[in-house]
């Protein structure tokens, strides 16, 4: 054989096989970019909720269990979870199933309840780090409420007055009590203020709670004074003036430390079934002009003029 033949074949066997070995590295090339990896995929949540153990599971308050409830695509060899930036505890309900619990204290930092779930699963390989849920629930830990003044002070016994409460912390749906009996058709127009009536309420000074969804309350004391009549002008306690025509109910008595005045143009009246008293600590002065009418059962004072 030639040299030159000899040349030839030499040459084209190297290229021969560089061809044949640049195929088979595109080859295992094109099978990674269309069939991917033979690695494992690690196990996905299907399913995560977050819920509170308050009556209200959308909120809570110190004290509450917060549980964050989560399924897996596999079996699982770890699970961690945080709750709020703590350790929480987990424990599997099945096989791909999960609960992450932790309680809520005085030391947690209010507003929407954060969590983080971290996974690995029985092969080895660890998850993408989970911080939301599948469903979009969420659990609010709100400040407690607190109360800063009620409007007015004095109110009719028999009930019905418009009164405002303005504090902090005040939710939608609250129950304001005062004493132990709810008041009615309670607004909250925004978080610092409540209008609420008031209920019927015997004689005397009364407390007013405001109790938010969550259970969690405000209490004023003495809030307010529970009346027989609202003076037009003073107070019961000093020297009330009635001046305009007031309908006593049925059972109402005035009472107070003070002095009571009918002035001119001002009248307690009563229907002739109904009976309502007087009872106060200094003098009772009907001026020209005033009036007592209708069923009074019964007057009190030092001086009744």
């Amino acid at each position: 054989m030639s040299k030159t033949l000899l040349n030839f074949v030499a040459n084209n066997y190297f290229k021969y096989m560089l061809c044949k070995k640049f195929l088979a590295m595109a080859f295992v090339v094109a099978s990674f970019v269309l069939v991917g990896p033979n690695i494992s995929h690690a196990a996905s949540l299907s399913s995560v909720t977050i819920a509170s153990g308050n009556a209200s599971t959308t909120l809570a308050k110190i004290g509450d269990k917060i549980t964050i409830s989560f399924t897996s695509s596999a079996g699982l060899g770890i699970a961690t979870s945080t709750i709020n930036g703590n350790t929480a505890t987990v424990a599997s309900t099945s096989a791909t199933s999960f609960k992450a619990t932790y309680t809520l204290t005085g030391l947690d930092t209010t507003g929407v309840i954060t969590f983080k779930i971290g996974t690995k699963d029985l092969s080895g390989v660890y998850g993408f780090e989970t911080s939301t849920t599948t469903n979009k629930s969420k659990v609010t830990y709100n400040p407690a409420p607190t109360i800063t003044s009620v409007i007015p002070y004095y109110i009719l016994s028999s009930g019905g007055n418009s009164v405002t409460v303005t504090g902090t912390g005040f939710l939608s749906s609250p129950t304001v009590k005062f004493d132990y009996t709810a008041g009615t058709g309670v607004l909250v127009p925004n978080s610092t203020t409540i209008s609420v009536n008031s209920p019927v309420h015997a004689l005397g000074i009364a407390d007013v709670v405001v109790i938010n969804a969550d259970g969690q309350a405000a209490t004023s004391s003495s809030a307010v004074r529970f009346d027989g009549v609202l003076c037009d002008s003073g107070d019961l306690e000093h020297t009330c003036t009635i001046s305009t025509s007031h309908t006593m109910a049925n059972g109402t008595t005035i009472t107070g430390p003070g002095n009571l005045v009918i002035a001119n143009g001002g009248s307690l009246t009563s229907a002739a079934e109904n009976k309502f008293g007087i009872n106060m600590g200094g003098d009772i002065t009907v001026q020209s002009g005033g009036s007592i009418l209708g069923n009074l059962s019964g007057a009190t004072s030092t001086n009744f003029t």
